[in-house]
């Protein structure tokens, strides 16, 4: 969610204005389309990448090069001061029961089939 990207940075903003400049470790920030992309040209990729082999790009960083020790989704948005963290929120096929279908997750961008808007428009051209 991007409110939540926000709230990182505002919370970056915050900490730098408390003269709080170094920290244990490096924070990188990653913006990138993963969700909207099914992780295949997102975060996925750039964990995967290596050194460009370019002799122009030898100065950029791979990830390997980050020694990055644990990664933080965008999670959802805390109206209180707590920082919601969740362990594999993503999952192919998310909760179902006896009496409903199984819901693929996946992007709210996604366009699925038999929506409730879907159902609508078919009512309303008849």
């Amino acid at each position: 969610m991007k409110c939540v990207g926000i709230q990182q940075l505002e919370a970056i903003r915050r900490l730098k204005s408390r003269d709080i400049h170094q920290l244990r470790r490096t924070v990188y920030l990653t913006f990138v389309p993963d969700e909207e992309l099914g992780g295949r040209l997102g975060m996925k990729q750039f964990v995967a990448g290596e050194k460009p082999s370019s002799n122009e790009l030898l100065n950029e960083i791979a990830f390997s090069d980050l020694n990055v020790e644990f990664c933080l989704d965008e999670g959802l948005p805390s109206p209180t001061d707590k920082y919601l963290a969740f362990y594999d929120e993503r999952r192919p096929l998310w909760d179902c029961n006896q009496n409903e279908k199984a819901v693929f997750g996946g992007h709210g961008l996604s366009l699925s089939d038999n929506t409730a808007g879907e159902k609508l428009q078919k009512f309303l051209n008849r």
